[in-house]
């Protein structure tokens, strides 16, 4: 059921948007559609990566952010929705947050782009050790993966 909540919220009076919001919740009440099944989670979870990216792709971070922690919510085993957000962490610098989503990816799909990033991650926290430990698994899982061995290149030269 509709209720047109858009035209309401435009609508300053309290009142309509008091009526509105008693709608919702009787609609929402007496509701016969049965619950989501899981191939509807998942749709709803790769939407809300899709808005995310695209917020992502329009440098409105937080938006994104919203959309990936939602598409999380509807498939908290999405591997690539934590890929996602571990990422747009990273280009906030936020990279303890990065690590976190990272481990998780790993946890469930060891793939040879979430071990470099997370190496990045770590190099970035000061963490060379760990940085190189995910570039060698890397390099195991895809030896012919190229960003693997520039990456430690640049650990290499920092440390002499």
């Amino acid at each position: 059921m509709q209720v047109g909540w858009a035209g309401l919220a435009a609508d300053h009076d309290t009142h309509a948007v008091k009526t509105a919001a008693s709608l919702i919740e009787i609609a929402v009440t007496n509701s016969t559609e049965p619950e989501s099944s899981h191939a509807d989670d998942l749709k709803a979870s790769a939407e809300h990566m899709l808005r995310g990216n695209f917020h992502l792709e329009n440098g409105d971070y937080e938006a994104a952010l919203a959309e990936y922690t939602r598409a999380l919510e509807y498939d908290p085993k999405s591997w690539v929705a934590f890929l996602l957000r571990a990422y747009l962490y990273q280009v906030q610098n936020e990279n303890r947050l990065a690590i976190s989503d990272l481990d998780k990816t790993i946890e469930l799909n060891p793939t040879v782009e979430a071990h470099v990033m997370r190496g990045v991650a770590y190099a970035f926290s000061g963490d060379d050790d760990a940085a190189l430990k995910d570039y060698v698994t890397a390099a195991r899982i895809d030896p012919g993966y190229g960003n693997i061995y520039k990456q430690r290149a640049y650990i290499y030269l920092r440390r002499g």
